[in-house]
């Protein structure tokens, strides 16, 4: 069992590493956005309200938010579904592509940082034990919800 000044030192120090910082600099819809239009691009470009908001396991309300928002971003087009005109299809436009492109751009050239900041060896090193955390953690916070 791990000693109690264990505990706190860790604690301490993931509250000295203020990954609240990092957390406010994203822009929750820009995330939600910037997810859609991701999806949107591995289901070849196009899918219905309900489809996005369930592979994103969201509400249809939060969807709807974000459909709005992308819309008038001019990064997504709505249109009738061929089979069935009561029901909305949403395609990615060419705006959207781009968006998707530069964003991946951004992010290769934000881990890029990363890694000749702090070293593949040791960035490696943390993703390793990161998933160590996660799997101790997750059966932890399964038994919890279970009771």
């Amino acid at each position: 069992m791990a000693k109690e000044e264990d505990v706190e030192a860790v604690i301490k120090r993931f509250g000295e590493c203020r990954p609240d910082i990092f957390l406010k600099k994203v822009d929750e819809t820009n995330v939600g956005i910037d997810l859609m239009l991701r999806l949107l691009c591995t289901e070849n470009g196009e899918l219905s309200p309900g489809a996005i908001a369930e592979r994103m396991d969201v509400s249809t309300a939060r969807v709807a938010v974000l459909l709005r928002k992308t819309e008038a971003r001019g990064l997504i087009e709505k249109g009738a579904d061929p089979e069935d005109a009561r029901r909305t299809r949403i395609r990615i436009s060419d705006a959207g592509k781009r968006r998707v492109r530069e964003l991946d751009g951004s992010v290769r050239e934000l881990v890029g940082e990363v890694i000749d900041g702090v070293g593949m060896e040791k960035l490696t090193m943390f993703i390793d034990i990161s998933e160590e955390i996660r799997d101790i953690i997750l059966p932890n916070a399964e038994k919890q919800n279970a009771r």
